[in-house]
C-alpha cells in the first residue's frame, strides 16, 4: 500500500508540474480517468507512466488511434 501511494503521489508530482495543476486538480486528473474505466487508480497511473502489466493493452495516445484506424 506504501508503494502505491508513493507512486500516485510521484505521478501527481509530475502532473503538478507538466500542466501547472494544484494537488487537488492533479489527483483529479488521474481520478476521473479511473473512475470512468472502472480500474484501480494504481493502473491508471502505471499507464500513465508508461508502465504496463504483461496481461494489459497497450495505451496509444487519441491522435495515433486515428492514424492506425
Amino acid at each position: 500500500m506504501l508503494t502505491t501511494r508513493h507512486v500516485i503521489r510521484k505521478a501527481m508530482g509530475i502532473a503538478m508540474e507538466r500542466y501547472h495543476l494544484a494537488e487537488g486538480g492533479a489527483f483529479a486528473a488521474l481520478r476521473d480517468p479511473s473512475q470512468k474505466r472502472n480500474v484501480k487508480l494504481r493502473s491508471t497511473v502505471d499507464h500513465s507512466a508508461g508502465v504496463q502489466e504483461r496481461h494489459t493493452r497497450p495505451v496509444i495516445p487519441r491522435p495515433l488511434r486515428r492514424l492506425i484506424g
